[in-house]
């Protein structure tokens, strides 16, 4: 097997996926529900969707038109994920949008909200 570069650590397997998430500069995955705690980080993500026409047409199918919904961009083979990485081509945008379209209420008043809950 070719030696990775040293710089692209495989953990798929590790089992405190938290810690990860912290230490990576980029999240590549498929069609992962990662995706809602990635983008608070607010660092790129790739989709790599080598298999999205067996999985949209035989799979569990999808919510929302994956294309559109996910927040960067999609690679459908190894060679387009690596030109995405190379040409850098994210729009950090799209993930603050997802965010906030994904998490209403990420505005710093959630203990606020629980002491109102809590008083009635």
């Amino acid at each position: 097997m070719e030696q990775m570069d040293q710089r692209i650590c495989q953990l798929s397997f590790e089992k405190d996926v938290n810690s990860l998430l912290l230490a990576s500069d980029l999240l590549i995955t498929d069609y992962s529900s990662i995706i809602f705690e990635y983008c608070l980080t607010e660092r790129p993500m790739i989709f790599y969707a080598y298999d999205y026409a067996e999985f949209s047409d035989l799979g569990r199918g999808f919510y929302y038109d994956y294309e559109s919904y996910v927040p960067g961009p999609v690679a459908y083979s190894s060679l387009e994920v690596v030109e995405i990485i190379k040409t850098n081509s994210f729009e950090q945008n799209i993930i603050k949008e997802f965010s906030d379209n994904n998490y209403f209420y990420m505005d710093g008043n959630a203990t606020g909200r629980l002491l109102q809950l809590l008083k009635h």
